[in-house]
């Protein structure tokens, strides 16, 4: 269906002065989603590495730079595979390999993770489209993929995961993603999400939301948590099967003010599809509760339903009246906290 003529269906639900909200234009960067992640895999084959067989891959990054880590392991099931969110990498040694994700490059925790890959003398790799880490990438000859600058963060996700990717297969932990990919992508692009995320975000107006996940989908729920409080500002929260029923259970007659949604995948085991299913019957008894369950491949499960998640907090954000592209509050406190030195 062209463009235009799946933007008049939705505005019969939505009207067309909602969009006026969008000033920054966040509609372009989730729509295209499916197109980041295809220019980034062209932009990002040339990568070679080092030490073939790195002990492990340490990834490094803040926001929405740092989720592509936690959806890699996620993807993986790698325990090769280090996601760090802060500014200590820990112990490194110069078998592993470093990867550091910034999509300003002024990220201070990342600037940081860099400066000790570098005394270690790991490899390291920068994902980055400007300012001061790709400076000292540059400085001291780290290998750096430039991404397409000009956009907030966590709307540059597929120039920023799609790299993390290519890593992984260079340092033989997964097979060559390139046709599971293009698979998704062609899927992204053939299924459209925004009618499903137009009515849910009708149904999350006025309410908290818990986001939980289960062991294939973790990562992702936790990106439609941060998706909700950044986009929408919204309060968003975010747990996981099968942690979760050993203490939330709970605190399920407490939160009769929230809106559950459960995502799972139809490959996760049948012990988990049996959590799911009875997570959703004891929350049901305090809070609406939907389960979205994707019956996709992996990669293409994955990467829908963040797609999907984005586009809630997108139309979220609209209802409520709010530009979902500014977040004034992240920079005060970025500017309260001062320069990193």
């Amino acid at each position: 269906m062209p463009e235009e003529q799946a933007k008049e269906k939705i505005e019969k639900k939505f009207p067309e002065d909602y969009y006026g909200i969008d000033r920054e234009s966040m509609y372009s960067s989730i729509r295209d989603f499916p197109l980041q992640l295809r220019e980034a895999y062209s932009n990002s084959e040339w990568i070679r590495l080092r030490n073939e067989n790195p002990a492990r891959i340490i990834i490094a990054g803040m926001g929405g730079s740092g989720i592509g880590a936690e959806l890699l392991r996620d993807y993986t099931k790698d325990s090769r595979i280090i996601p760090i969110h802060g500014y200590d990498l820990g112990k490194v040694s110069n078998e592993d390999l470093v990867v550091i994700v910034s999509y300003s490059g002024n990220t201070e925790e990342a600037i940081s993770c860099f400066k000790q890959a570098r005394n270690a003398d790991a490899e390291t790799i920068v994902i980055t489209s400007d300012g001061r880490l790709k400076r000292l990438a540059k400085e001291y000859r780290s290998k750096v993929i430039d991404v397409k600058p000009g956009l907030q963060p966590r709307a540059a996700l597929g120039y920023l995961f799609t790299p993390l990717l290519i890593i992984a297969h260079r340092a033989g932990l997964i097979n060559d993603p390139s046709r599971e990919l293009e698979q998704a992508i062609d899927v992204l692009i053939r299924r459209d999400l925004k009618q499903s995320a137009i009515d849910l975000s009708e149904k999350l107006m006025n309410r908290k939301v818990v986001i939980y996940g289960s062991p294939l989908m973790k990562s992702v729920a936790y990106r439609w948590k941060t998706q909700l409080n950044e986009n929408a500002k919204h309060a968003a929260f975010y747990h996981y099967l099968s942690e979760a029923n050993h203490n939330e259970l709970e605190a399920f007659s407490d939160m009769r003010d929230m809106f559950m949604i459960i995502l799972s995948s139809s490959l996760e085991s049948h012990r988990i599809r049996k959590r799911v299913e009875l997570t959703k019957k004891y929350a049901s008894r305090y809070m609406p509760v939907i389960v979205l369950n994707s019956t996709d491949p992996l990669l293409i499960g994955m990467l829908s339903m963040i797609h999907l998640g984005d586009w809630v907090s997108y139309y979220l954000a609209l209802r409520k009246g709010i530009d979902p592209s500014p977040v004034k509050i992240i920079e005060e406190f970025k500017k309260e906290l001062g320069p990193y030195i």
